[in-house]
Formats: structure tokens, C-alpha cells, sequence
């Protein structure tokens, strides 16, 4: 009898822990689908989002991006609550506070949403006495409660934040300026350029870049240079630098966090805040060209769907690779040749090599065809133009 007992006291226990196996795996699935839908959704509304800024922003001729960050904001939200199956004008306002964080990135600058907290009076229904309309109902008015306030969160975007910083290295200016004698330049190593020590506010494309130097022979004007469609070297310490412009971003998102995120925030430890890993190893990453516009999203403690709060973050950019153009005409004596300078420039398009030997071996031709690969100016019968293949190639 008391082996009776003890095999189905197992048999018992080999039930139970089945149950509870069976409990925890279905959580963990389900909970696995839920998060596999919100990052679909995150997703679908990084890309609308994003694909609504390259369809929409408009650029004026001084190379402002012009785009309401609200408009772009609400795209993102309603994408993602469409894809979930909770979207209504009540959940669009109701959501708002699971984003700790929301950045939209232009060329020239980014947007930061922010939260403010407002103070409300509350108010209280009287009777007005003797207060009569034409069908003998009495009128009511609103009287505030003295000492009696409740507190409201809003969430509103900054207005455009450039990537300024200070130059520490001279930057070499190249181009067909239409303006350049205006510009806040200086020589160095007989190289014209932005000098270091210059307050610049730098671009994604590195083009229309802002200057100003209060102690430059133009004092106390601004500049814009790379106006012409080319853009500046990326160059360490210099007016365009995409890594800067990362870190810039990096920081900005550590400071909205730190100001967004509710206490309870799982990126809060120990009284500290944390990005997350993933979003600084894709912001530190080669393969991040920081040309496209850009939505920088976390969701952070949603629990209106699974049985637990989940934490999300999407970053959203346009990768754009700039092809090179290969300049493919007949150079007399030599034949069909192609290289990266445009014969139809004096300098072909690369002033700051012209100190360096190009003036000496450059010739202005007509233009033949432009490529984006040197294969196919080959495949056209083009040799390399061996008398500048130090400078443009």
C-alpha cells in the first residue's frame, strides 16, 4: 500500500510539473508572437514614417529641410497602432507616454520630443440664480475650485537643432561657388579652406554647411559653404564629420530619455540611464552612412496587449550611397579616356588638388558620358587618363 502511495505521489507531481511546463511555455510563446507583432508594427512605422519625410520635406535653395515633425509623429503612431489592431483617436492620445523617446533627423538638423508638465484648475458647476433661458431651464456657469489643481503631461517636439560644433581642423573648400570670395575662408598649406577655431553647423550630405567665425576678416557673418551640390571631406576635427554628427545624436537621446522616461523605466538602474547597446553599436557602425533622413524611436513598459510590459527600440534610416561619377572624354593625342575630375571644370572639379600638380596636367575637353562604375566607361572603349591618376582617381 505505501508503494501505492509513493508511485502515485509522482505520478501526481509528473502531472503537475506538466501543467505548469505547459503554462509557462504558452506565456513565453504567446508573449514571443506579441513582441514578434510589436516590432512588425514598430517597423511598418519607421518605414511610412520615414518614406512620408522623403515625399514631403521640401528644401529651399539655401538647403533647408522644411517638414513638421507633428505631422511625421502622428503618421508613426497611427502605423503602429493600425498594425496592432488598437487604432482610434482615444489610443493615439493614450500611447504618448510609452515613448520615452522620439527623434526625427533631417539633413540639417533633428527634432526632439520632449515632455512638459502643465498645471490644470479645476473647475465646478453652479446653478446661476434666477437664471432663466426661453424654455423656463435654469443656466449653469463654471466657477474654479480655489487650491485645487491636477497635473498634465504634453509632449511636444523642439524646433530644428542643428549639428553645430567648433572646428579643430582645417577644412579644405573645393567647388564651383558662385559666392566663394564672400565665404569665411583662409589658406593653409596654399590649401583655401574653413579654418579651425570655426563655428559651423554641419549637414548630413556634408553640403550647405553654415560658418561663422567672429574673429575672421568677415566678422560677425554668416556663411554657407558647399553650395553647388558638392560636399566637404569627412574629416576628424574638421566642418563635416559624420561621427560627430552620431555622437551629437547619441547625446541628444540620452538627455530626452533622462527627461521622457517615467521612473519605472527599465532603462533606469541603480539611479543611473543607459541607451541601449544595440542603438549605439548601429549609430557606431560603418555601415550607417547618416545621409537619410532618420526616426529614432523607443518603446519602453507597453502592456495594453501580452501579459507583461514589453520594451521596444526602432531606428529607421535611409541608407543613400552616393555613386561616383566617372567622367568618361577624348583627350587629344591620347584617345577616349575616363577618370573622376569633370572636363568641362578648369580645375575639374578639384581646386584643392591644383597645388599639388593637377593645375600642370589638366585640360578642359567636351564631355563624352558620365558613368557611375569605371567598368562600364571600360566597356565603352575608355582607357584611364593616365595624366592625372594621382589626383582623380
Amino acid at each position: 500500500m505505501k508503494s501505492l502511495y509513493i508511485i502515485q505521489f509522482f505520478i501526481l507531481a509528473a502531472v503537475v510539473a506538466q501543467a505548469i511546463f505547459n503554462t509557462v511555455w504558452r506565456r513565453d510563446f504567446e508573449e514571443s508572437v506579441i513582441r514578434q507583432n510589436i516590432s512588425f508594427a514598430l517597423n511598418a512605422a519607421s518605414d511610412a514614417s520615414t518614406e512620408f519625410m522623403l515625399w514631403e520635406s521640401d528644401t529651399t535653395p539655401f538647403g533647408n529641410i522644411l517638414i513638421d515633425p507633428n505631422v511625421v509623429w502622428d503618421i508613426y503612431t497611427h502605423t503602429f497602432l493600425e498594425s496592432i489592431g488598437l487604432n482610434s483617436e482615444q489610443n493615439r492620445r493614450d500611447i504618448q507616454s510609452f515613448f520615452p523617446l522620439a527623434m526625427i533627423v533631417v539633413n540639417d538638423g533633428y527634432f526632439m520630443r520632449l515632455a512638459t508638465q502643465s498645471d490644470l484648475l479645476q473647475y465646478t458647476v453652479t446653478n446661476i440664480p434666477n437664471g432663466l433661458i426661453a424654455n423656463q431651464r435654469p443656466l449653469y456657469s463654471t466657477e474654479v475650485v480655489s487650491g485645487l489643481r491636477s497635473e498634465q503631461w504634453n509632449y511636444r517636439f523642439t524646433q530644428k537643432i542643428p549639428f553645430a560644433r567648433v572646428t579643430e581642423e582645417h577644412t579644405p573648400v573645393y567647388g564651383h561657388d558662385p559666392t566663394f570670395a564672400d565665404h569665411i575662408i583662409t589658406q593653409e598649406n596654399e590649401i583655401w579652406g574653413i579654418p579651425s577655431g570655426t563655428v559651423v553647423a554641419d549637414t548630413l550630405n556634408g553640403s550647405n554647411i553654415i560658418t561663422y567665425n567672429p574673429s575672421a576678416p568677415q566678422a560677425n557673418r554668416f556663411s554657407r559653404m558647399f553650395i553647388d551640390g558638392t560636399s566637404a571631406t569627412p574629416l576628424r576635427g574638421g566642418a563635416h564629420f559624420p561621427f560627430y554628427i552620431a555622437r551629437e545624436l547619441l547625446r541628444a537621446m540620452d538627455y530626452a530619455m533622462t527627461w521622457n522616461a517615467p521612473m519605472t523605466s527599465q532603462f533606469r538602474t541603480a539611479g543611473g540611464f543607459s541607451i541601449p547597446q544595440e542603438i549605439v553599436d548601429d549609430f557606431t557602425s560603418e555601415s550607417v552612412t547618416f545621409i537619410g533622413p532618420m526616426v529614432l524611436v523607443i518603446l519602453d513598459g507597453f502592456d495594453w496587449i501580452g501579459s507583461s510590459e514589453m520594451s521596444f527600440w526602432s531606428i529607421s534610416n535611409t541608407q543613400i550611397v552616393d555613386a561616383p561619377q566617372v567622367f568618361v572624354y577624348n583627350r587629344p593625342g591620347i584617345g577616349i579616356v575616363y577618370s573622376l575630375c569633370d572636363p568641362r571644370l578648369p580645375h575639374g572639379g578639384r581646386p584643392h588638388m591644383m597645388p599639388l600638380g593637377l593645375a600642370q596636367n589638366w585640360t578642359v575637353v567636351p564631355l563624352i558620358q558620365i558613368f557611375s562604375t569605371q567598368e562600364a566607361a571600360a566597356a565603352l572603349g575608355a582607357s584611364p587618363d593616365v595624366h592625372v591618376i594621382q589626383w582623380c582617381f
